[in-house]
């Protein structure tokens, strides 16, 4: 649900204005966060927590918007990409640690409710501190039509991912589901192509011939991304008996290394082109996998999975943020369709959180498979890092073919002064 609200949140933004919705989506989360603590059975935590994913969403979305509206292109426009590309490689890992120290040590709701207060604490915050924005289209008009396509052909999707390593390809109904999926996304295409007054996505930031390519990169190496961070978590709960807080604490070098590149990437945006930068992440990143592939059931974890830990910190940040400021290069601003550069950085943000899905849901099946019933867990863990390993060598190719964008230079020096008042007057 975070995917699929990422989307139709910022188009919410423009209209009512980012920082409403902003509120609007911390608001969603706490309450489903609140509600998920409560709940008596797996089924309806499971429901509680995909909705509470419709908050996360709309907070990304209109964070990114926000970012892009209030900073002009400057050295702050810049560093407030690296900042917020740290707050993603800390949080998750932190988020990790923190829900486990409750899970482990007191009793499980409080997992929930701890979310649901970091929700608050955000919202306080943003109410606090972030200025009124003025609404871009306050009489803008709200694609209903493209939205359900998006929507449903994302959730499909999305089911089809998470079922097919249950139950099976085999299953009728999951291919039945897949092409009824694929139709609702063609459709979408084919409206706002032709049909759309106010298209949810404007297509015109396709035409871009160095953003297609920077999509492809950016969704393949966080599919691969989400399978090392994901099956390395299983690897030391189900292999090697970690606790709840081990678990989390087992990515924390990737977080301490990720804060570092996003700086690093931030620095070298504007002295080599973002192919080199994202080949110097993608092959942290192989290395990180060959060695997530070779490690042994028992082992202490300093000896592989700390290295490997720090190697996909590498390849993560570099990638996310040299992605987050050179999107802006790749859909330069057009005055004739103002929204498409905004919409092309929440796209970034959408397609990597879709190759997590598509990775995990792919990887999954891939170790249902491979792992004859759970008998051979680490044989199906490693044959998902051999998959992964294939992925970031894909995006290398793509990458190097394809990503033709040159060293931004020194940024223009902008008066954050003036930025503010920016934010104020909507652009």
């Amino acid at each position: 649900m975070h995917v699929i609200a990422l989307l139709p949140g910022t188009r919410l933004g423009e209209i009512w204005g980012h920082r409403n919705v902003f509120l609007l989506g911390a608001l969603i989360w706490i309450a489903f966060h609140i509600h998920s603590g409560f709940a008596d059975d797996y089924i309806s935590v499971v429901v509680l927590r995909a909705l509470s994913g419709i908050g996360s969403g709309i907070i990304e979305g209109n964070c990114v918007a926000l970012l892009n509206l209030v900073f002009p292109p400057s050295l702050w426009k810049k560093t407030a990409f690296v900042i917020y590309g740290c707050g993603a490689a800390t949080g998750a890992t932190a988020g990790g640690v923190l829900v486990g120290i409750p899970a482990q040590l007191a009793i499980w709701r409080w997992s929930f409710w701890l979310l649901a207060c970091l929700g608050g604490a955000s919202f306080f915050l943003t109410w606090l501190v972030v200025p009124q924005d003025k609404r871009r289209e306050p009489h803008g008009h709200f694609d209903y039509v493209g939205t359900y396509f998006y929507v449903a052909g994302l959730f499909l999707y999305d089911f089809v991912l998470n079922q097919a390593p249950a139950v099976g390809w085999k299953t009728v109904y999951i291919y039945v589901i897949l092409i009824i999926a694929a139709l609702h996304v063609a459709a979408f295409w084919y409206w706002e192509t032709r049909y759309a007054l106010h298209p949810l996505m404007p297509m015109s930031i396709w035409k871009n011939k160095c953003y297609p390519p920077l999509i492809a990169v950016m969704f393949l190496t966080h599919m691969a991304l989400g399978i090392f961070l994901w099956h390395l978590s299983l690897f030391g709960n189900t292999v090697r008996g970690y606790g709840a807080i081990a678990t989390g604490a087992q990515l924390v070098p990737t977080a301490i290394m990720g804060c570092a590149m996003t700086v690093a990437a931030g620095v070298l945006v504007s002295r080599i082109g973002a192919k080199w930068i994202f080949h110097m992440g993608l092959t942290a990143g192989v290395v990180a996998l060959v060695i997530f592939a070779t490690m042994p059931a028992q082992q202490v974890y300093w000896a592989q999975a700390f290295v490997a830990a720090i190697c996909m910190g590498l390849d993560a940040d570099l990638v996310h943020t040299t992605g987050q400021i050179v999107v802006f290069a790749a859909v330069p601003f057009n005055p004739e369709e103002p929204r498409a550069q905004g919409v092309a950085a929440v796209l970034i943000d959408m397609f990597q959180n879709l190759g997590f899905l598509t990775g995990l849901g792919l990887a999954g099946t891939i170790e249902s498979y491979t792992n004859d019933g759970g008998a051979h867990l680490v044989s199906g863990f490693r044959n998902t890092a051999y998959f992964a390993i294939g992925l970031c060598v894909l995006a290398a190719g793509i990458n190097m073919v394809f990503v033709n964008i040159p060293p931004l230079g020194p940024p223009p020096i902008a008066d954050p002064e003036k930025a503010a008042k920016q934010l104020s007057d909507g652009m």
